[in-house]
This record gives C-alpha cells, sequence and structure tokens, in this order.
C-alpha cells in the first residue's frame, strides 16, 4: 500500500474578488516499483467529459466555485510485479468533494474507488488496485482521478 498524502496551503491573494486562488500541489512518490504522479487541471464539469480538453499540469489557478480536476497515474518502471495497490488523498484545503473514478487501468488489476466523501463534502479519497490475476506488470501503467469545487 502507497499512501499519497498531499498537504499544501493556498496562497492567497489580499485583491477584491473575483481573485484567483493559486495553490501549488506537485506530488510525486516512487519506490523500485511504483511511481505516482499527481497533476491538475480546470474543467467544466464534474465528472469530466470529452470537452474537458485543459491539459493537465503540476499547478492551476481556479476562481471560487470553479471545478477542478485531480489526476493521479501509477506506474510500474520495475521488472517485477506490484500488486494489491492503494492510492490514498484528500480533498484540498477549501474545495468540496465532486466525483472520483478510475480512468484508464490495465487489464491485470481491477480498479474500484474505496472510500469518498459525499457530494459537497470533504475527506479521504482511496482506489484499490486489485491484483486480475496478477497485478501492475513491468511497464504498465493507468490512471486515477477526483474532482473538486473551489470553496469561495
Amino acid at each position: 500500500m502507497y499512501p499519497l498524502l498531499v498537504r499544501a496551503l493556498p496562497l492567497l491573494h489580499q485583491v477584491p474578488l473575483p481573485a484567483y486562488i493559486t495553490k501549488n500541489d506537485t506530488t510525486i512518490i516512487m519506490d523500485s516499483g511504483l511511481v505516482l504522479v499527481k497533476k491538475v487541471r480546470g474543467v467544466s464539469s464534474c465528472p469530466s467529459t470529452v470537452a474537458d480538453v485543459n491539459p493537465f499540469t503540476t499547478n492551476n489557478q481556479a476562481l471560487p466555485n470553479s471545478l477542478i480536476e485531480y489526476q493521479i497515474t501509477y506506474s510500474n518502471p520495475s521488472s517485477g510485479v506490484v500488486s494489491n495497490v492503494e492510492i490514498n488523498d484528500m480533498t484540498p484545503s477549501f474545495t468540496t468533494f465532486r466525483s472520483a473514478s478510475c480512468q484508464v487501468t490495465p487489464s491485470s488489476v481491477l480498479c474500484s474507488v474505496g472510500t469518498s466523501p459525499t457530494v459537497g463534502n470533504t475527506g479521504a479519497i482511496s482506489w484499490i488496485l486489485a491484483n486480475n490475476p496478477t497485478g501492475l506488470g513491468s511497464g504498465q501503467s493507468g490512471d486515477v482521478r477526483f474532482c473538486v469545487r473551489v470553496d469561495q
């Protein structure tokens, strides 16, 4: 199990509303068999649709009431197999939960959302990558996502 915990404080500017809330949230976690990379983008709906074409980046600016989507890419650069992975995260400060999903999943694992807050709340989010039948093989990768609304 490899927890992904992100705690970042927003940078608030003393300007009249509408003010952008800026938050740097770069997370890369590695060990010999698993790499996790977290990125973010602005979207028009949660969950996102094919109409949401903004690229994922390592930083983002969002106005209050904007929707932002986080992508956590997981990969196995080792020559072995990574088994029974659990990815954990939290809704960022000053946001409320909207959705969580498994996006791209290799056929050797089954991905499911383990826990998530109810819509409009905050809290822990987890995804379970269960062996199907072997686990995350050498060179395999996928991604999970969650979407939040920026509070006022």
